[in-house]
């Protein structure tokens, strides 16, 4: 995620990219693409991470659910 990139701008440019993978007969869970956009976030979120790692269940939790989660923080 760039410095000056929105939540909303970088989830689309996800989607785009997992579109991409399904094409290529390749799926990712959605906890995967969670733990990615997690670990790509930029350190003004760092503290938002640490909060969604020890408090949500990546498995049951929805890439919609935490585009929210990170949209309302920004």
């Amino acid at each position: 995620m760039g410095e000056q990139e929105t939540v909303a701008d970088y989830f689309s440019r996800l989607q785009i990219l997992v579109n991409d993978t399904h094409n290529c007969d390749e799926s990712m869970k959605d906890s995967k693409i969670m733990e990615k956009v997690l670990q790509t976030l930029t350190s003004h979120f760092d503290h938002m991470v640490v909060a969604i790692e020890e408090s949500k269940d990546l498995e049951s939790m929805t890439v919609e659910e935490l585009q929210n989660f990170l949209e309302a923080h920004e």
